[in-house]
């Protein structure tokens, strides 16, 4: 399966806050090398890959700060890869096809972790979930041009 499938599924499953918070922190680092490697001074897409980037990384580091995320989670390189973080559109790849499929996960970021901000009893976590929710809204918009 490709990773952009991976990535959604892992969200799709993750049960709990922990989980959820966890598959959410690999999902925006999946996501920083596929923005990056569409980040093209030439594209259309330049100034959206960038920004969009940034956002990612924001919404990363909002988890990070999230005191129920798992301290693997917080390792670069950890679980992230075996959810296919490595992977993801080829870097030749269209970047109409990239923005895409980040957006599609983007959209299911959302959507979990709003869930996973309701659930958690920590406000650090709530904080951590609303934060990271609005990079990846973001993130969609700045892709799909959808909204302000």
């Amino acid at each position: 399966m490709n990773a952009v499938h991976d990535v959604r599924a892992r969200l799709r499953a993750a049960e709990g806050v922990t989980a959820i918070l966890a598959a959410a922190h690999d999902a925006f680092e999946w996501m920083l090398p596929v923005l990056e490697g569409h980040e093209d001074p030439a594209g259309a897409m330049f100034a959206a890959f960038v920004t969009a980037g940034a956002a990612a990384a924001d919404g990363r580091d909002a988890l990070a700060f999230a005191p129920s995320l798992p301290a693997a989670s917080r390792i670069s390189g950890g679980p992230a890869v075996a959810c296919g973080r490595q992977a993801g559109p080829d870097r030749g790849s269209d970047a109409y096809a990239a923005g895409a499929a980040v957006a599609v996960v983007c959209a299911l970021l959302v959507s979990r972790l709003a869930e996973a901000g309701s659930l958690a009893a920590d406000r650090g976590d709530q904080v951590a979930c609303a934060d990271a929710g609005r990079s990846a809204g973001k993130v969609r918009r700045l892709l799909t041009g959808d909204g302000p």
